[in-house]
């Protein structure tokens, strides 16, 4: 059995991993192809398991919502 994710998550309590679409659109071309055709195998392979819609809000420290400056995606890349 493979543990590269299980690895990868450590030794945190994290069921989901979360990615800003921003940073992502960010990274090179190249590498987004990679990335999408990955997900597109994912989804193939799992669509049952894929159903829904979930929500995400940033936290600050003490726990308190805040806005997301990483929010905005269709304004671009980060750098």
């Amino acid at each position: 059995m493979n543990n590269a994710v299980h690895d990868w998550f450590g030794l945190s309590y994290a069921a989901y991993l979360v990615l800003p679409r921003l940073v992502l659109q960010s990274m090179p071309d190249e590498w987004q192809g990679r990335f999408t055709s990955m997900l597109n195998e994912l989804e193939e392979k799992h669509a049952d398991h894929l159903r829904g819609e979930y929500g995400v809000e940033l936290l600050d420290a003490d726990g308190r919502p805040t806005p997301d400056p990483l929010a905005d995606y269709r304004h671009g890349k980060l750098l």
